[in-house]
Formats: structure tokens, C-alpha cells, sequence
């Protein structure tokens, strides 16, 4: 959480420059750009947390959890998306603080999509090792 918002704020007031970005077919706001430029980083490092410091899950493939990781993660841009938009644009909020509010509540859908759903012990795992106790 800390670090989403550390680059959030670098790449919100130094590289975007809180300017809007115009790619041709659309005009990125800023906060939003900045959400898609931090987006890589936060991902690849955030899928190594929690395999191997939240959930320890190491032993289990890490492909399909991978892609468990990516769907859940989609919910999150979209939880990302919608709050940034609702707190900047239409409560009129400061991005960086609003950035900071939105990671809160994505962290709590993350946390439950993780812990139900991306680093589920397998069932068969489950069965197996309730059989041998």
C-alpha cells in the first residue's frame, strides 16, 4: 500500500506532471494515467508479496495462480477506476489523498480476492491431507 502510493505520487507529480496525455484516440486525465503507468509495477510486486509473504503458498503452481491473480486484479482497476474518478472528478478531492482512499477499499476487496479465491489451497491438497490426519 505504501509503495502504490509512493509511485503513485513520483509518477503523478514527476512524470505525468499533472498533465492531461493525449494518445491520439483518447485524452487520459492525469490521476488516471497515473493509475495505468503504476499499474505494472504495483502488479508484479504485489503477486510476489502476497505468494510469498502473505500467503506462503509457494508449493502450488504458479501459473494458474498467476491468472487467478490477473482476474482478481481486474476487479481492482475497476474499483481503482470508478473511486478515482468518483473522489477527483466529482467530489472534487486532491489526487494523491484520493489515490490513498481508493487503495483502502482496494485493498480490502484484494485481501478477500486473494485469500477466497487467488491462493486457495487446491481441494484435492485439502482432502489429501485431511485423509492422513
Amino acid at each position: 500500500m505504501a509503495l502504490d502510493t509512493l509511485w503513485y505520487f513520483i509518477i503523478y507529480h514527476f512524470v505525468v506532471a499533472e498533465n492531461f496525455i493525449n494518445l491520439g484516440v483518447v485524452v487520459m486525465s492525469p490521476h488516471i494515467a497515473t493509475l495505468f503507468i503504476v499499474f505494472p509495477i504495483t502488479f508484479f510486486t504485489g503477486f510476489w508479496l502476497n505468494r510469498h509473504v502473505a500467503f506462503r503458498v509457494a508449493e502450488y503452481k504458479t501459473r494458474g495462480q498467476l491468472i487467478r491473480y490477473a482476474i482478481s486484479v481486474i476487479g481492482s482497476i475497476v474499483i481503482n477506476y470508478i473511486c478515482m474518478k468518483l473522489f477527483v472528478e466529482i467530489f472534487d478531492f486532491w489526487p494523491t489523498p484520493s489515490k490513498m482512499l481508493t487503495t483502502v477499499i482496494s485493498v480490502v476487496y484484494s485481501y478477500l480476492a486473494a485469500r477466497y479465491f487467488t491462493f486457495v489451497k487446491e481441494r484435492s491438497e485439502e482432502r489429501r491431507v485431511g485423509k492422513e490426519c
